[in-house]
This record gives C-alpha cells, structure tokens and sequence, in this order.
C-alpha cells in the first residue's frame, strides 16, 4: 500500500498536479481494528465515602458537623448550684487559726477601730548626758499618742542652748529633726488609729544637762 501511494505521488508531480504531504488522505487510508484481546475494560470507581460535603458543613461553610462521637469522649454535665453547696458543707475548707493569734488579731482590730479612750496623761523627761549617744525619750518601749514637750532642764530650769529632736539617726544641728530654743515647746501627734514608741526618738545638745520635759498621753 505504501508503494501504490508514492507511484501516486510520483505519477501526480510528473503531471504537475500537487501532493498533499505530510497527510494520509481518506480515500488512501486503511481502518485499523483491533483484536479483542488488545481491549482492557475500563471498570468505574467505587462510591467514596467519609468525604466533606455540603451536607455536613456549618452554616458558614467552614465546620464539620459531628453527628457521631468517639467511644473515649464523655459529655461533661455541670453540677448544680445545690451539688456544690452540698459537697462544700461535706467538706468544708480547712482554717488554721489559734485561739491566741484570733484573740490578738481581735485586740489589734479593736486598737485601730474604737474610738478614743480618754486616759490619765503621764509625766516623763530626758537630759543630754556626757558623750556622742542621743538619749531617747523614754527608756524601753513607751506608746503614745500624743506628746508635749518642752525644752527645759530636769528641775524645771530654763536650758543653756538648743536640744534637739528626732529619730535614731539623730544627728546635732542636722535639719532633719525638731530644734527647740530654751523654754520652747512642742506638740507630736499620730493620725487617728496610729501610735509612736517615746524610746524610738532621741533628745541631744551641746550642753550636758539641758533637757526636754514631756507630757503624753499612754495607749
């Protein structure tokens, strides 16, 4: 066939008539069938199931509707109000307090809390002694609330110079404390619900003997 095609071919260029190469024209082509053995059955998909469709999408498009839970998951179902009163009555928490530490946190509640208690005002005094220590108003712990001071020497006399007034720290001459002339007074007082320790602040001067005298008023 493929002879008789190009003596076609040849027979129709030497008559000048052109050639359609390159193409098998359709009155020189030949069918082609195969055997049924060369033939494979093409067998369709099964159904494909457990996929996302639009049946089981949320509202939005965006979830899956979970129909079925997994055997490991539980429903948890809040407990009522009553449940909990019950179980807090059963068991109540443990409060680890002392009859001592109530009683003392009763007494500190009451100090800051109840009115003033007029009380009698009791005496005292200091005197500067030879040497570089400030000498504290009051010998151990003594709480006031109030204090009046005045600058004057142990019999009652007027003072040679300055005494001075303050914490600890105290220092002559520093700014940091309450200066009094001879015959000068002072009056130190808390705010409400406060208290002051007269042996937490410290008298000092230049003259041994001067010395403040103090009235105050004892918690």
């Amino acid at each position: 066939m493929a002879t008789s095609i190009r003596q076609a071919a040849e027979a129709n260029l030497a008559n000048g008539i052109p050639t359609s190469l390159g193409q098998a024209l359709a009155a020189d082509s030949m069918p082609v069938v195969l055997p049924a053995l060369q033939v494979t059955a093409l067998t369709p998909p099964a159904a494909i199931s457990g996929f996302a469709t639009s049946a089981k999408q949320l509202a939005d498009g965006h979830g899956v509707v979970a129909t079925i839970l997994p055997a490991n998951v539980t429903t948890l179902t809040p407990p009522t109000a009553a449940a909990i009163a019950s179980a807090i009555v059963a068991n109540p928490p443990a409060i680890a307090t002392t009859e001592a530490s109530g009683a003392a946190i009763a007494a500190d509640l009451n100090e800051l809390t109840a009115a003033p208690v007029a009380k009698n005002w009791v005496m005292g005094g200091a005197v500067v002694a030879a040497g570089p220590a400030p000498a504290p108003l009051a010998a151990s712990e003594t709480f006031a609330r109030k204090v009046i001071m005045t600058a004057v020497k142990a019999a009652g006399t007027a003072n040679t110079g300055v005494v001075y007034v303050g914490d600890a720290n105290l220092i002559d001459t520093t700014a940091a404390c309450i200066q009094l002339a001879p015959g000068e007074s002072f009056t130190l007082e808390g705010s409400p619900g406060t208290k002051f320790d007269l042996n937490l602040l410290k008298m000092d001067g230049a003259n041994v003997g001067d010395g403040v005298r103090y009235i105050y008023q004892p918690i």
